[in-house]
Formats: C-alpha cells, structure tokens, sequence
C-alpha cells in the first residue's frame, strides 16, 4: 500500500508539469528529488561495478584476442554509524575488499578486514575512479588488500591514519605491516578547483 500512495503521489507531480512556467521548473525538481529520497531503504545496499575490456595483439607473430582485466562488482551499505563494503573481481583477484567500518569517537573512525593500507591518495583510489591511466611507483605498491585494523580521524586541516595489517598475501605468519600517515590541506580549490595537500607517511 505505500509503494501505491508514493506512485501516486509521483504521478500526480508529473502531471501538475505540464502546467507550470518556467520559473516553476527548479522548485519542481528539487520536489520530485525530495520524493525519490524517500523512497529509498535506509541503509540498503549500493552497488556498483567495473569492466575493463580490451583487443591486443602481437603484430610480429600475427596473433590477437580479447581480454578481460577486470569484472568487479561491489556492494556498500550502511546504518547510522556502522558501513560495511565488499567487492570481488571475477576476472582475477577474487575477494578484493571486505571490511566493516564505525565510529569510534565523534572524530576518530574504524575499519576492520580486508582492505588497502593507507598510505598515499594514490593508493586509496579504486581504480575505477582514477583520473589518470594507472596508480604511481609509490600508489601501486600498496595497492593491494589484506587483513588488518585501521584507524584515522581529523582535527581541523590536519588528518591522520594508523593501519596495522598482515604483511603479506594476507597472511597471518608474517610480520605486521604498520603504516601511519599524516595530511595537511593547504589549499581547498573547492568544487572544479585544484585542491593542494602535504603528505607524510612511515611504513614499517
């Protein structure tokens, strides 16, 4: 019955369109977004995906084919304080990211599972996001996802991460991978301008 009463609800605001003036149109759009927002499960999943596919071929010996380098699919949620994010790749990796995350204090945050050690932006962008074609010397050796604890928080333009991981292939006999991260925003370009921030971090 409630999915009924909001499709009305919907239906009746379309029709009332075809009446309105053009200077009605802006209020009538941020209305038809404020509905759609309520319909929407507090909490539900999100999901999102990649697919990178490509034709090489090897001009010396006349051969080519199809590959795939990536079939991800990912799912995030959460629920008030509490998030949770899992993401396979079909392709290769399998499990890629599999962590929970919540908040410890109003400004220190949690993550626990199987997720990147923060290290470098670089290294904390999916790569299905990236402005640029792959990570750096520097992102790209942390870029891949192993069991641990991490911790970050902020104080004004100051921010920090602690993460405490397997140190390597997600294994529990090797020694821990602990990285410690501190960044300063010194310039905020807001939105479509050039944000500029100082990085340092100590990998152990």
């Amino acid at each position: 019955m409630k999915k009924l009463t909001c499709s009305a609800i919907a239906l009746t605001m379309t029709c009332a369109a075809g009446f309105a003036s053009d200077s009605e149109w802006s209020a009538l759009d941020q209305e038809v977004g404020a509905l759609a927002s309520t319909l929407s499960l507090d909490g539900g999943a999100s999901i999102s995906g990649l697919l990178q596919s490509a034709y090489t071929s090897d001009g010396d010996n006349n051969i080519g084919g199809w590959g795939t380098g990536n079939a991800r699919l990912a799912a995030d949620g959460s629920h008030g304080d509490y998030g949770y994010h899992v993401e396979a790749d079909f392709a290769d990796d399998g499990l890629r990211g599999a962590y929970a995350t919540w908040g410890m204090t109003d400004s220190v945050s949690a993550q626990m599972g199987q997720f990147r050690a923060s290290v470098c932006n670089d290294a904390d962008l999916d790569e299905g996001s990236m402005k640029h074609f792959a990570h750096s010397g520097v992102g790209g050796a942390f870029t891949g996802f192993t069991g641990g604890l991490g911790l970050s928080g902020a104080m004004s333009d100051i921010s920090w991460s602690l993460s405490i991981m397997n140190g390597g292939a997600n294994s529990t006999n090797d020694e821990l991978l602990t990285a410690l991260r501190v960044s300063m925003d010194l310039m905020d370009g807001g939105e479509g301008g050039m944000s500029v921030s100082a990085n340092v971090a100590l990998v152990d």
